[in-house]
């Protein structure tokens, strides 16, 4: 499990052998109906998994680990989640470009020497 939630869920009283004990035809109801009452459109309940999935690549998780997390057994499965942003990769090449640039001053003046 992920951070803390084993000790939370260790915490919760046992009333249920499951650890939510919610019909899942529920959940999806009360999705819809605060979808609605907030005024969100085109939102479905799936797409926070989406989010979630893009979130944790975008913070630097690697493909075992958030598959790990959502449970994939596959990168082909988890592949169609994914939706990093453009600004991500932006960020990374940066890094590498400053990396570059101080191994290529460290060899010069090595050569130098």
């Amino acid at each position: 499990m992920f951070g803390n939630a084993r000790e939370i869920l260790q915490r919760q009283p046992k009333t249920d052998p499951c650890i939510f004990s919610y019909n899942h035809s529920s959940v999806g109801a009360a999705f819809i109906r605060m979808c609605k009452a907030l005024a969100i459109e085109d939102l479905r309940f799936h797409d926070l998994r989406h989010e979630g999935i893009s979130r944790l690549f975008e913070a630097g998780y690697q493909i075992q680990e958030v598959a790990m997390v959502f449970g994939h057994k596959s990168w082909g499965s988890l592949r169609r989640y994914t939706n990093q942003r453009l600004e991500s990769l932006h960020g990374k090449y940066e890094v590498l470009s400053s990396l570059s640039s101080a191994a290529v001053k460290v060899i010069g003046g090595a050569a130098e020497a």
